[in-house]
């Protein structure tokens, strides 16, 4: 497998909707993803 890093690739800084539980469904949901589907 190759991969390609391109320096100048934005890392984005996002926050995520909490419930008043303290939970994080939409970043659970994206972490079941695989981590090179998740870098897409």
């Amino acid at each position: 497998m190759v991969q390609l890093v391109v320096a100048d690739t934005p890392i984005l800084t996002v926050l995520f909707f909490r419930t008043k539980l303290g939970r994080e469904p939409v970043r659970t949901w994206l972490k079941d993803f695989d981590k090179e589907d998740r870098k897409i």
